[in-house]
């Protein structure tokens, strides 16, 4: 779920430029020193095999943020610091309840190794319950959950269920966010890092059941997998599916990105549904002309979200499989 494509190489501190006023900040010393400490700051990491780490940084106001890091190295193969590649996902946890000092949920001693999410997960002294009431942090998040809401919402007053297809789950907030403000919403996720599904449940305050699903799958298998167990005619489909996967390089993932995704993505959507993909300007002018070549030009928009960052729209209508069936 990356939120902009800025690196910021460090050496004592590590920040990350994003496309909201704010900014992630890990000092080289977590700030929870003196009479009034701000518990901010770096609080675990997991490291990847052959991709990128993955972070947790507590912010100021009870905020999380789920980050992809790596070492930046010279020629020599020294460690010079890290960068970050981007941002996953924000979730505002509520207050605290109280808890005896030796197990307040508090930022890394960066003096020693940096514990993996794993380990913090498992002590449970970070747990995280979501405040969904107040809009994402992430504009491109924002937009989604607003449009999918509005959506959900409509198809209520039928009675019937609406169904949400995500690719990337992050930190779990979009889903989080749609379950809370539709009740009849049933949203089931695919995820390709199993890190990133693990700290979302034990950090992030994503809570799986009957009617918020995750799987830990390749994007391009799972649509295809979809589209095939639930051909046209046959149901049920979706009314919304939502894109959002990136690789380490802040492109979006070559899973999420081919014809044959498009087009299983087509297929497993209702008959007036609609799939959304969060894209950086470095690939929009290549997936564009996918999705109209997929939905049509008339039923594929772009949109703005902010400077170097945009949403595409394909819906289906008359042009849907089921037309032709």
């Amino acid at each position: 779920m990356k939120s902009g494509s800025a690196l910021c190489v460090i050496g004592i501190a590590l920040c990350l430029s994003v496309w909201q006023p704010e900014a992630v900040s890990l000092r080289a010393r977590n700030s929870t020193a003196g009479a009034n400490p701000r518990l901010t700051g770096l609080l675990c990491r997991d490291p990847g095999a052959n991709s990128d780490d993955v972070d947790v940084v507590l912010e100021e106001g009870g905020r999380r943020s789920l980050l992809f890091t790596r070492n930046v190295k010279d020629s020599k193969g020294n460690v010079l610091g890290r960068e970050v590649a981007g941002m996953q996902s924000t979730v505002h946890c509520a207050a605290e309840v109280a808890r005896p000092e030796a197990t307040k949920c508090v930022p890394a001693d960066l003096d020693k190794p940096v514990p993996t999410c794993a380990e913090v997960g498992k002590s449970g002294r970070c747990d995280c319950s979501t405040i969904n009431d107040e809009p994402l942090k992430l504009a491109y998040q924002q937009r989604m959950v607003s449009e999918t809401v509005k959506l959900c919402k409509a198809k209520a007053a039928s009675k019937q269920p609406f169904r949400v297809l995500m690719f990337g789950l992050g930190g779990g907030a979009v889903p989080m966010y749609i379950r809370h403000h539709c009740d009849s919403a049933l949203i089931e996720s695919v995820e390709k890092d199993a890190r990133v599904a693990l700290i979302a449940q034990r950090l992030f305050g994503f809570r799986a059941d009957s009617k918020n699903k995750v799987e830990i799958a390749d994007g391009e298998e799972a649509a295809e997998r979809h589209a095939k167990t639930h051909p046209w005619p046959k149901g049920p489909h979706y009314d919304v599916v939502l894109v959002d996967c990136f690789d380490s390089k802040n492109r979006v993932a070559s899973s999420c990105r081919s014809d044959r995704f498009f087009h299983a993505v087509r297929t497993t959507l209702d008959a007036e549904g609609s799939v959304m993909q969060n894209v950086m300007d470095v690939d929009v002018n290549q997936l564009l002309p996918m999705y109209q070549a997929t939905f049509g030009p008339e039923w594929t928009q772009k949109q703005v979200v902010q400077d170097g960052q945009f949403l595409i729209i394909g819906k289906t209508h008359a042009n849907h499989p089921s037309a032709h069936a």
